[in-house]
């Protein structure tokens, strides 16, 4: 930082050997898996070096590779985009599954103008009321957070039987399955004793950046919130109506636009602490970070090697310990939960909670693809895991693998 204001600068002690390691042992199952990438979870990357790692796990049967990023490098989508486009052996397109929140055709730039400056005229009292809106009090918010994090993500999904759910309502993929996680939230804060009957607030990262717009390793999003029900007096199907109906409202076409740009110009123009200090008051109030990204519906590889799974897990900020990220990949779909270990210690009973809601809506249980190979590829922080068949080690990852010695220097 230079008179106030971030920028980069060139790492003269760079060493790829600094930032492409393997773990020190063999995991035998996937409970250890995620028991080893929480514990890197937990640790922050290493000041002084640019903010990104690389770690192979091997285990007996494949390998896992961990990505792990620092929020400044750029969002999620970015980070998803530069590693099915630019790390795989064939890239392939991101899939934007909602349109970027811009003008559109069905959208006149006019009354896209008019929408934004209405917004603009009301910002002061949307800030005053969410300020004024009480924080989240529950088993899962309002704790002091240790910083010590645990992490777990569902058994894969058909997506073809939740596209059929979401067709049959007209509701979207993450409407659907954003129902069936507050059902298992619900579930989790029931058997704890809560009283459920009650809305949470949950923050939504909004992508700014247009469909087909050049990969520029940036934040472009807009952080809005959104109020879901875990009421049980709701069944499923009345559950994804109330979520599709505020995400409908949620996608208003200048909200996040408005929201983008707002919180843009303050980072700019506020000393950090400020921002900080405004940032952490409005998060203070949620349970938490939801966060959604597509991925392709084939089958990718790296260095030859299929893989199996992809998997990303979303940071947190001030008292917001978990995040719940979605993706798809290969014509399956399934969840990622971080937990701060003061709220759960176990997010496993989370996400088996949602297994059993989303297989007992579609009536389908776990499928891979025929040519797909059975593994646990995740990610964390914006940070993507993936698995292979075969084992892989650091040395040849970095010494054979056709891409991420470019990544490297892009990076450093």
């Amino acid at each position: 930082m230079r008179l106030g204001v971030m920028f980069w600068s060139p790492d003269p002690t760079y060493d790829i050997a600094n930032h492409i390691t393997a773990h020190d042992s063999t995991v035998t199952s996937e409970k250890e898996l995620q028991e080893v990438i929480s514990t890197y979870a937990s640790k922050p990357l290493l000041e002084g070096r640019p903010p990104w790692q690389i770690i192979i796990i091997n285990s007996t049967t494949q390998s896992t590779v961990l990505f792990r990023f620092k929020h400044t490098v750029s969002d999620g989508i970015a980070l998803a985009r530069l590693f099915m486009e630019k790390i795989v052996d064939e890239g392939v397109e991101l899939p934007m599954t909602v349109k970027p929140h811009r003008a559109t055709d069905k959208l006149t730039s006019m009354h896209y103008i008019l929408k934004t400056l209405a917004l603009l005229a009301d910002l002061p009292w949307l800030i005053m009321t969410l300020f004024k809106t009480p924080a989240d009090k529950h088993a899962l918010h309002g704790s002091k957070l240790s910083g010590q994090k645990h992490i777990s993500w569902s058994k894969a999904v058909d997506l073809g039987a939740v596209k059929e759910i979401k067709n049959r309502e007209g509701a979207t993929v993450n409407d659907v399955i954003v129902a069936a996680a507050c059902e298992a939230i619900s579930r989790y804060l029931h058997a704890k004793g809560e009283n459920v009957d009650r809305n949470i607030t949950v923050f939504i990262p909004a992508s700014l950046r247009s469909a087909n717009g050049p990969l520029t390793l940036e934040n472009h999003l807009g952080i809005i919130p959104a109020q879901l029900s875990l009421s049980h007096k709701h069944n499923f199907l009345q559950r994804l109506q109330l979520v599709k109906k505020r995400f409908d409202k949620m996608k208003n076409a200048s909200t996040p636009f408005v929201c983008g740009v707002i919180q843009s110009v303050l980072c700019t123009i506020l000393p950090p602490w400020l921002m900080n200090f405004i940032l952490d008051n409005i998060t203070d109030r949620g349970t938490a970070i939801v966060s959604n990204v597509p991925g392709p519906n084939r089958g990718l590889t790296l260095g030859g090697k299929n893989i199996t799974d992809m998997m990303f897990f979303v940071p947190c900020r001030a008292s917001v310990g978990i995040g719940v990220s979605i993706i798809s990949y290969y014509n399956k779909v399934q969840i990622g939960i971080v937990t701060d270990s003061v709220l759960v210690t176990k997010p496993c009973e989370i996400t088996d909670l949602f297994h059993q809601v989303i297989e007992r809506e579609t009536g389908s249980a776990t499928k891979h693809p025929e040519n797909g190979v059975d593994g646990a590829t995740k990610v964390i922080n914006n940070n993507i895991i993936m698995s292979f068949k075969n084992e892989a080690t650091a040395e040849n990852i970095s010494k054979n693998g056709p891409i991420i010695p470019n990544l490297c220097d892009g990076l450093k």
